[in-house]
């Protein structure tokens, strides 16, 4: 896995490049470990082996300007 954020709130996830990992490129959110006011702007994520980013339970969560390319692998694939 690239980055995650779990039980989190004011996350800025800005201008980063996460690829070739062996999972999500970006993780948020998983049942009561929630993410809050997160935002993922001007990102690459590319080559990432499951999903380009897997959002579980979040609110307020803003993504922009970010590419998501040659994701591919274990299911679920997005």
């Amino acid at each position: 896995m690239g980055c995650s954020s779990l039980g989190r709130r004011g996350v800025a996830i800005v201008g980063v490049t996460i690829e070739d990992t062996g999972g999500d490129g970006i993780a948020l959110g998983a049942s009561a470990m929630f993410v809050e006011d997160t935002r993922v702007t001007d990102c690459i994520l590319a080559n990432n082996h499951r999903q380009g980013m897997s959002v579980g339970v979040s609110t307020n969560l803003l993504v922009e300007r970010t590419q998501f390319v040659n994701t591919s692998g274990t299911p679920p694939q997005g």
